[in-house]
């Protein structure tokens, strides 16, 4: 199932799995970022936007889910920026790094307007 539907919030099926497979390997491996692809490219951020290709990068979309390293954090104002991000669901990795996820529905709402955005990328409330 895509949508959690418990009241804890929690994704099942699918979903639940690769959610926590790429935690686990993000705590593994400490990587500069991970996002997830959209499936549906002309809608939501293209791969080749948002995947980084040299040591500096800029995004232009939050992607539906992501994972920020401590470097990247800084680039978005710092912590506690970040984890007061309005996204749906925002958590520190015993790494460091912060998982974020944009909506409660994958894919949902990708445009560049979205609070998400506005927040980490235009330095709202910064």
């Amino acid at each position: 199932m895509f949508v959690p539907d418990d009241d804890a919030g929690e994704y099942q099926g699918l979903t639940g799995a690769v959610l926590e497979l790429v935690r686990a390997l993000a705590v593994e491996y400490e990587p500069y970022y991970v996002m997830s692809p959209n499936p549906e490219p002309e809608i939501g951020p293209d791969p080749t936007d948002v995947i980084p290709m040299a040591a500096e990068f800029e995004l232009e979309r939050i992607p539906w889910f992501g994972i920020y390293s401590s470097s990247l954090i800084n680039d978005f104002g710092g912590r506690d920026h970040v984890m007061s991000a309005p996204a749906w669901h925002v958590e520190e990795l015993e790494t460091g790094s912060i998982l974020l996820v944009r909506t409660r529905a994958p894919w949902a709402d990708l445009g560049r307007d979205h609070p998400v955005d506005r927040h980490l990328l235009e330095g709202t409330d910064r």
